[in-house]
């Protein structure tokens, strides 16, 4: 149960720091940029500390498929919180475990005095959020949710500089080509549902090498 969970905060560590930023925001004086950088780091820390225990246990004991009960459940059908750490997983969320602490560390110094600073390491935060849950995800639903937090981060991200004409034009092409991806997501969602019953990887493999129900 312990590494359940410990998987599931390599996605909850930077939503969790994002939501104190935003608290500490709205609830009085404005944070200094020394304790938004401090914040964000150590959400970081934490988030890429989960992914190297998840990377630990599998190797040890190969893929892993974490379950963590339904995110949504309806009659007789239910969306699972499901986590998958095998070899394509792992090595990707390590990778981007450390780019994402390295460009918060550069950040911090490099945004000095920028009056977005805070609003850069917020985006950054749901940015990594969304990236570990869409790596980590074990079934395309969650995918899916990651994937809609890393392209509108993305895109805000891109603009982040929107007094110049440059990253507006940029955000509005990164904009398009998110949401055309949208659409062969949305019907792998639907026709995967439609052909297994569910979208869980393990599960639909496991229907794929029998008689599938269409």
């Amino acid at each position: 149960m312990f590494f359940s969970v410990l998987i599931a905060l390599a996605t909850g560590w930077p939503a969790l720091a994002a939501l104190v930023i935003t608290v500490l925001y709205l609830g009085g004086p404005k944070p200094n940029e020394r304790v938004v950088a401090r914040i964000a780091t150590s959400a970081l820390v934490l988030s890429l500390g989960s992914v190297l225990v998840a990377a630990f246990r599998w190797l040890v004991s190969g893929p892993v498929d974490v379950r963590l009960g339904y995110w949504f459940h309806a009659g007789t059908y239910g969306f699972e919180l499901v986590f998958l750490c095998d070899g394509t997983s792992i090595p990707i969320a390590v990778l981007a475990g450390i780019l994402l602490l390295a460009t918060c560390r550069f950040s911090a110094n490099y945004l000095h005095r920028e009056p977005g600073f805070a609003r850069f390491f917020l985006l950054t935060l749901i940015f990594a959020a969304g990236m570990q849950l869409l790596v980590l995800s074990g079934s395309l639903e969650l995918l899916f949710a990651g994937w809609e937090l890393v392209g509108i981060t993305s895109v805000l991200l891109v603009a982040f500089f929107h007094e110049r004409q440059g990253p507006v034009r940029a955000a509005i092409r990164v904009l398009v080509t998110y949401r055309l991806c949208d659409i062969g997501l949305v019907l792998a969602v639907v026709f995967l549902h439609r052909a297994a019953h569910t979208t869980a990887f393990l599960d639909s493999m496991l229907t794929a090498s029998g008689p599938m129900a269409v």
